[in-house]
């Protein structure tokens, strides 16, 4: 909306300041979620370098992505958290 972003949590919508919030709306709006990460991720103007380049990274956060989408961030990260103290 006129250059400016906005999230929803809940139903309700916030602002978003970040410089890099219009990158971020087209990437979304343009690809599917497993792209979005590839794209994001060998981003060396983001990151420096090509974060798709470490084995297996890619694909667990292609994984952990989808399962936010599909369960929410909350439900997500607390089956990590559940994960880690179980190993």
């Amino acid at each position: 909306e006129a250059n400016k972003y906005f999230g929803k949590r809940k139903n309700e919508e916030y602002g978003i300041k970040d410089d890099a919030a219009s990158y971020f709306y087209t990437i979304w709006n343009n690809e599917n979620p497993a792209e979005v990460a590839r794209t994001v991720m060998s981003n060396e103007e983001i990151w420096e370098i090509d974060l798709t380049t470490y084995p297996g990274l890619l694909q667990a956060v292609q994984e952990q992505l989808q399962n936010m989408i599909t369960n929410g961030v909350l439900a997500t990260i607390e089956k990590l958290e559940l994960k880690k103290v179980a190993v």
